[in-house]
């Protein structure tokens, strides 16, 4: 792998719907959320959602081909207790979330879904794409946000685990 091949879309490239239909194929196959009431659909709705909130996702391109992403969801410190009290769904908790009007204030990230292509594992990229969007979500906010997650598998937990002790973030999952 060439790491000078590497690119994401944090770092300027604007994302077009034809990559969110990529991303959520990736996501589909990886997660089955087709018919999971819990989880957060691969759907138009969602897709042009994510289209217009572009800041929450951040893909990561190896040449022209999309390998990986990561995308989370801004939320309130009341959505994010709904939700790690099993009050909430993740996929209810997605439908609030597009209602609501985040300004200057973020006071939880949840962490939706963190994925890479095999082949590209193992070299940090997923967390490199997970800072940049953070950081980007975050920069100029006086508070920081806390970071909660559902683990969908030990990878995962130690991945979430780990980006909140990079960016020194504190973190909850279910």
């Amino acid at each position: 792998m060439d790491k000078n091949n590497i690119r994401f879309s944090q770092d300027g490239i604007k994302i077009s719907l034809k990559d969110l239909e990529i991303t959520g194929e990736i996501a589909e196959e990886y997660f089955n959320t087709i018919g999971d009431n819990n989880q957060i659909e691969v759907s138009e709705e969602n897709a042009l959602w994510i289209h217009k909130n572009q800041k929450y996702l951040n893909i990561i391109f190896y040449g022209k081909q999309i390998i990986g992403f990561i995308f989370v969801i801004p939320a309130t410190k009341d959505l994010m207790k709904r939700f790690l009290s099993n009050k909430l769904t993740e996929k209810k908790m997605f439908e609030e979330i597009k209602n609501l009007k985040f300004s200057e204030k973020l006071e939880a990230i949840y962490i939706c879904s963190a994925m890479i292509k095999k082949e590209f594992r193992r070299n940090k990229l997923t967390l490199t794409a997970a800072i940049k969007l953070i950081k980007n979500l975050t920069n100029n906010l006086s508070t920081k946000p806390d970071l909660f997650y559902e683990p969908y598998s030990k990878e995962g937990d130690l991945f979430a685990k780990n980006l909140a002790l990079n960016l020194n973030l504190k973190i909850f999952s279910k």
